[in-house]
């Protein structure tokens, strides 16, 4: 690989031999993760690497990206899109007494999470997360499972002060439903 920096900041890339094809490898990854973790948008770099401009074209891989692609099946398939996340977290009222919500940015490039959402019991435990990955993935944890890159905290969950006392992440509360909208929008059980 030829690295070249030109002194205007422009970066190129050149390698020595052919790149490799990997468009039908990483279609089949990205389909199988979107089946499963559905969101409302998907990075550039998966729609340019399959082969459709990062607006969408009417004819590749993410036409409808709010539309729920977690099943195979639309007459089996009970999976939601974000729309209907925000209409059934409306009407949301959880089982038990005493949880709070809170919202975590997670402002360094260098942190894989972008953007984290607690369900946190009164004894300050962790019950649910949602996790959205820069990458555009995302995760969920909860005390009856959880995906791959998710866990739960252990221990007590800290205060909205001491989470936004580090200069990386901002704490905010949220509502009940704010947490359930994301929790069923990126499939959440």
């Amino acid at each position: 690989m030829w690295l070249t920096i030109a002194s205007d900041g422009l970066v190129g890339v050149r390698f020595g031999r052919d790149r490799p094809n990997v468009r039908e490898q990483l279609a089949q990854a990205v389909t199988d993760e979107l089946r499963l973790f559905p969101r409302d948008s998907v990075p550039g770099w998966m729609r340019v690497e399959l082969g459709e401009h990062p607006a969408g074209n009417g004819h590749g891989w993410f036409d409808d990206t709010t539309a729920s692609t977690c099943c195979n099946s639309e007459e089996e398939c009970d999976c939601i899109d974000r729309a209907e996340a925000v209409s059934r977290a409306a009407d949301f009222v959880p089982d038990l007494d005493g949880l709070r919500h809170l919202k975590v940015v997670h402002h360094s490039e260098f942190d894989h999470i972008a953007v984290s959402f607690s369900e946190i019991l009164a004894n300050g435990r962790e019950w649910r997360r949602v996790e959205l990955f820069r990458d555009g993935g995302s995760g969920l944890a909860a005390m009856s499972g959880r995906t791959e890159f998710t866990c739960l905290t252990s221990g007590r969950t800290p205060s909205i002060a001491e989470i936004s006392s580090y200069p990386h992440l901002s704490a905010e509360a949220i509502t009940t439903t704010d947490f359930q909208t994301a929790w069923l929008a990126v499939g959440g059980w």
